[in-house]
Order: C-alpha cells, then sequence, then structure tokens
C-alpha cells in the first residue's frame, strides 16, 4: 500500500516528469556539443581534454550539495534551469567551424555543466522530501530509470535533428525547454524539509561519521570509481571512436550511443527483479562481470552487430550497477546531510571518469583502440575482484 500511495504521490509526479524533460535537453545538447567536438578536433587527447572539462565541474557537486541541504531545494533547481537556458542561448549564436573553436567550445559546455551538477544533485535530493523512506531504494531506481529514458531520448534524436535543423535552432528549441522546466517548478507545491526554521543548520557530524566510518559507504564508492574510471572510455570516447574507427556520421554516432542508452532503459523490464537485488550479494557480482565481458567483445569482435549487443549489455549491467548503488548511499545516509551525500557520491564518480578519460585518451593515441578496451575491460575485473574481497572483509568483521 505504501508503494501504490507514493506512485500516485502528485509532487514525485512531477518532480520525475520535470526531471525527465529537462534531463533529455541535457543529454541531447552534451551529445551536439560532443559531435561538434569530434568534428572539429583532430585527435581523440583533444576529445579527451573536452570530455574531462566537462566532468570538472562535478568537483564542485559538495558545494550543490552543501547549498541544496540549507536552502529551498525547488528554487534552487529552478535557478540552475534558469542557467542552462542562458548557456543554451550563447552557444546557439557561436559558430564551430576552426579547430580552435573548441577551447571556446569547453568553456561554455563547462559552465552548463556547473548548472547540470546543481540541478542533478538537488533534484535527487528533492525526491527524498516526497516519498516515504520505506519507498526510497525504488524511487533512486525509477529516477534512474527515467534519467536513462532521457539518455536514449537525447543520444538517439542529437545527430538526426542536426542532419534536419541547424544548429542554432536546435540550441534555442534546447533553451526554451530549460525555461519551461525552469519556470513550472515555481508552480509545484513542495515541502521542502530544508525550510524548516527549526533545523539547524550546522549539523554535518552524520556526514562526517558516514564517510570516516562506514566501511559500506567506502565499498561503494570504491566500487562506483573504478566503473566510472574504466566505463569513461565508452560514455566519454564513443562519439569519437565511431567517427574515427568506423567513419560514422554524426547519424551513426547517434546511434551507438543510443544502443548504449537502450540498454540502459531495458532495466525498466526488469524493475521488480533489478529492485530485489541486494549489492554485495552473489546476484550483484555475477551481474557486474558482464561489464569487462562486454568490454573484451567489443575488442576482439569486428562484426558490428557482436558491437552493438555488447554495448546493450554494458549499458543495461551499468545502469542497473549504478542505480541500486545510488539507492543504497541515500538508504545508509542521514536525512539532514543527504544532499551532501549524494554531491559526494557524484564526486566520487566523476573524478574516476574526469581521471578515466585522460587516461584512456592518451592511451587511445599511443596504443590504440583495442588495447584501450583490452585495458579497460582487465581493469574492470580486477576491480571487481576487489569489491568482493572487500565485501567479504566486511562480512568477516560482522561475525567478530
Amino acid at each position: 500500500m505504501d508503494s501504490i500511495k507514493n506512485y500516485k504521490n502528485r509532487d514525485y509526479f512531477y518532480i520525475l516528469s520535470l526531471n525527465i524533460i529537462g534531463n533529455c535537453a541535457i543529454w541531447i545538447q552534451n551529445m551536439m556539443s560532443s559531435i561538434i567536438a569530434s568534428n572539429i578536433s583532430t585527435t581523440s587527447m583533444m576529445n579527451s581534454i573536452y570530455q574531462a572539462a566537462i566532468t570538472i565541474p562535478f568537483f564542485c557537486a559538495f558545494i550543490a550539495g552543501y547549498i541544496g541541504d540549507l536552502y529551498n531545494k525547488k528554487l534552487i533547481v529552478s535557478f540552475s534551469n534558469f542557467l542552462l537556458f542562458l548557456c543554451s542561448i550563447v552557444i546557439s549564436f557561436i559558430d564551430f567551424k576552426n579547430e580552435n573553436d573548441i577551447f571556446i567550445l569547453i568553456i561554455l559546455v563547462g559552465l552548463f555543466s556547473i548548472g547540470s551538477v546543481l540541478r542533478m544533485t538537488v533534484t535527487q535530493s528533492l525526491i527524498t522530501t516526497v516519498v516515504d523512506t520505506s519507498f526510497l531504494k525504488k524511487a533512486s531506481l525509477l529516477n534512474n530509470l527515467g534519467f536513462n529514458i532521457s539518455r536514449v531520448i537525447g543520444l538517439a534524436s542529437a545527430g538526426y535533428l542536426m542532419s534536419y535543423f541547424s544548429i542554432r535552432n536546435l540550441y534555442m528549441i534546447l533553451s526554451i525547454l530549460f525555461l519551461f522546466t525552469s519556470l513550472i517548478m515555481f508552480k509545484i507545491k513542495i515541502n521542502d524539509s530544508s525550510l524548516d526554521g527549526n533545523r539547524n543548520r550546522s549539523k554535518s557530524k552524520g556526514l562526517i561519521h558516514l564517510t570516516t566510518h562506514s566501511s559500506l559507504f567506502k565499498i561503494y564508492s570504491i566500487d562506483i570509481f573504478i566503473m566510472f574510471f574504466n566505463g569513461s572510455l565508452i560514455w566519454a570516447l564513443l562519439p569519437y571512436i565511431a567517427k574515427s574507427q568506423f567513419g560514422f556520421s554524426s547519424e551513426g554516432q547517434s546511434d551507438l550511443m543510443a544502443i548504449l542508452g537502450s540498454g540502459s532503459l531495458s532495466t525498466l523490464f526488469f524493475y521488480s527483479v533489478a529492485s530485489k537485488i541486494k549489492v554485495g550479494s552473489s546476484y550483484y557480482f555475477i551481474i557486474s562481470l558482464l561489464l569487462p565481458l562486454s568490454i573484451f567483445m567489443i575488442s576482439i569482435t569486428e562484426n558490428i552487430y557482436f558491437i552493438y549487443i555488447s554495448l546493450f549489455v554494458f549499458g543495461l549491467v551499468w545502469n542497473l550497477k549504478v542505480s541500486l548503488l545510488n539507492g543504497e548511499v541515500q538508504f545508509i545516509s542521514p536525512k539532514e546531510s543527504i544532499t551532501r551525500v549524494i554531491s559526494l557520491f557524484f564526486m566520487v564518480m566523476y573524478s574516476g571518469q574526469f581521471i578515466g578519460v585522460l587516461f584512456y585518451g592518451v592511451i587511445n593515441d599511443v596504443y590504440g583502440i583495442n588495447t584501450s578496451f583490452m585495458i579497460s575491460g582487465c581493469a574492470l575485473f580486477i576491480g571487481i575482484l576487489l569489491v568482493i574481497f572487500k565485501f567479504k572483509c566486511e562480512r568477516q568483521m560482522e561475525y567478530l
């Protein structure tokens, strides 16, 4: 009955819907920018620098979390959407034709990423204020599914939209979507617990205790860091790989990213099963092993259909793991500092991606793409074994 009540929660429905709309616009714009970057740059290293620059704002995620815990979450989400609106408007008036223009693109997309970070962290914590604690893990899983619905739509449509409309017009349309979500958020009545006058703003003991004493939080952080470090080869460099390795057009680049996103979206069909999988269980580790296996398959095959299948499996397992880990972190987080915990976890994720995208950019330029995939797969496999070992040690400590 509690689950039914939460599914019918009007505030939860509005937040989830606006989140999907806003994320669609973000993914379309990110994919467009990646395609533009791959077209005006000549090396994977330059693309790596571009992707790393996008990730840098995530190091400020803790600041976003701190703000989200202290002030009106609804207003912060509206402000972040308005910042995305301004960035899209500015980008729409710039032509990207020369190789040096990538530096202008890096700066503008970096500012866009700051708004995305603020929006992502606070929106996720905002959901926790309108659902019951018993529904929190499922809400996190649904939020990640919504995120990946947006990813599929954004990645699949960006290249095709660019073939039918001018880049300027597309950025203008996206800016209107950001402005729409910013204004509509004001109309939603949300009981934001961060507005409670009795709330002690200096409370941080729960956060400090969690990050310094919780062995589970440390294990979850190691797991997610290893995933994002090695997964950066797929998520961040795939548009460049599709263009340089397979000679794909912008539509083809979108197709590969859409297949990857479709795998993530397919988690929806396993929702009832996925919500019952416990992080650290045997099923969790068996599923985790599919990540390095799919990367190995990409590295050893030249059949494009096997590559499609591998990307689909990778996207499916990736979203499942990220959703489960996000839900567990939110579940063990102190309520008064949950936004900061979420933002800290995001920092761990994207620091892994930041370092990984630079690392694999160099490896790709020096040793080639197949070597990059082999290293990524091996590192993921070893990382999974490390996490298994850490969980085993944790269980032994519980018995003592």
